[in-house]
């Protein structure tokens, strides 16, 4: 009898422990928002998304003082304060934001579209979020900005994504339209990604592989590039935190007569951080240390606008990346990108897209006794791509074209 007592009283102090807020996410009409995203400010990692009628759950740790924020595409953000013991309904009643509605996007449909006629929710992370966040890659900004999304470490200490359930195989990641090499293990090299010379990112949250294949069935994250503004431009920053952590980066552009070019550069270095150091254990869960590391990324864009109705768009870009996962032995990530691209506009109700694309990923094991870089694995990909697109009736476009691949694997 006791032990039913005191395994009762343990389950109501957990239940006491957690805390139910419910609500409901509407526009100014009283219309429900469907997949509008619901923040706790307090906990980054803790969120929810409302379903087909904007209704929401969302469970709070203890009886503290939390801030929610409501957002959604092409609407102001909504904030309200939760305190004391008991369960909460808290309702959002979100205003149109018209500058978010005119706002183009590319991702949901592979065409220019305003972000208001999307037939897909599409989020869209602005580039002055990404300057709030101060964001070094594509990792820690989502996470930020994002709920329902981990990065972690897998036992090798690699880098696994899980989005609302789904692995780095289902979520495709894009840069600038183009595919990545390297998925074999089932995520890209995430720390390829940074967030320097970022005009926006748009994110597919479910199934697109209609559009873009069968590993975007649980998402498609596009990166956009930024492009020169101004005649002459140059950014250099830098950053430097805990652990020796080190970036820095600079960038120059020039947009000036046909051309426009973009020029980035960026370093980043880590320590190696001892996780047992201040406990009395040697070994913490399934590693001690986390291994340091060093990255370099060169990226040139340049785009070249013939006539009025013809660009074309150029890139290249260099990656290296050296982890040092013990005195005698160094990890070594390269990957070498290039493209080409023209964009055609025939009429004002057709325009044509030819591309192509060049990624190539290794991996290999630097011996520092014998100054050897063995190379244990490489993927190349070559990529082209054709669309044809046609207006008519004012709105509705008919979108016709194909992909063709090549994928090697050593």
């Amino acid at each position: 009898m006791t032990i039913f007592l005191l395994l009762g009283l343990l389950l109501t102090v957990d239940a006491a422990a957690q805390r139910r807020i419910l609500g409901t996410v509407t526009d100014g009409y009283r219309e429900p928002l469907p997949g509008a995203t619901i923040m706790v400010k307090e906990r980054p990692t803790l969120g929810a998304v409302t379903d087909a009628e904007g209704r929401y759950e969302l469970r709070l740790p203890d009886n503290g003082s939390y801030t929610l924020t409501a957002s959604y595409i092409g609407y102001f953000d909504a904030a309200q304060t939760v305190g004391g013991t008991r369960n909460d309904t808290v309702d959002f009643r979100l205003k149109e934001n018209p500058m978010m509605l005119d706002q183009v996007v590319v991702t949901g449909t592979r065409t220019p579209k305003l972000l208001k006629d999307v037939p897909i929710v599409t989020r869209v992370i602005s580039e002055r979020d990404i300057r709030r966040t101060d964001a070094t890659h594509i990792g820690d900004l989502l996470q930020t900005e994002l709920p329902g999304i981990e990065f972690s470490y897998s036992m090798n200490q690699q880098t696994s994504l899980n989005m609302a359930g789904f692995g780095g195989n289902s979520v495709l990641f894009l840069v600038d339209g183009e595919r990545l090499a390297g998925e074999t293990l089932d995520n890209v090299d995430y720390s390829r990604l940074n967030m320097d010379n970022v005009k926006r990112i748009e994110i597919v949250k479910g199934a697109a592989s209609s559009l873009y294949g069968s590993n975007a069935v649980g998402g498609v994250v596009n990166i956009i590039s930024r492009e020169s503004q101004e005649p002459w431009s140059v950014n250099v920053n830098g950053r430097y935190g805990a652990h020796n952590e080190q970036r820095y980066g600079g960038s120059v552009g020039f947009n000036r007569g046909r051309f426009n070019s973009m020029t980035n550069v960026q370093y980043t270095s880590i320590d190696a951080i001892d996780l047992s150091k201040g406990t009395d254990n040697a070994q913490v869960g399934d590693y001690s240390t986390i291994y340091g590391h060093s990255t370099l990324n060169v990226k040139e864009r340049l785009i070249f606008t013939a006539s009025e109705g013809l660009r074309f768009t150029a890139r290249a870009g260099y990656f290296f990346r050296e982890r040092n996962s013990s005195e005698s032995l160094r990890d070594r990530y390269r990957s070498f990108t290039g493209g080409l691209k023209g964009n055609y506009t025939i009429t004002d109700k057709d325009d044509l897209e030819l591309s192509y694309s060049f990624d190539q990923y290794d991996k290999s094991d630097y011996l520092v006794a014998g100054d050897r870089d063995v190379r244990d694995y490489s993927n190349v990909q070559h990529a082209v791509r054709t669309l044809y697109n046609h207006t008519f009736a004012g709105k509705h476009i008919l979108t016709a074209g194909g992909d063709y691949m090549r994928d090697y694997l050593m």
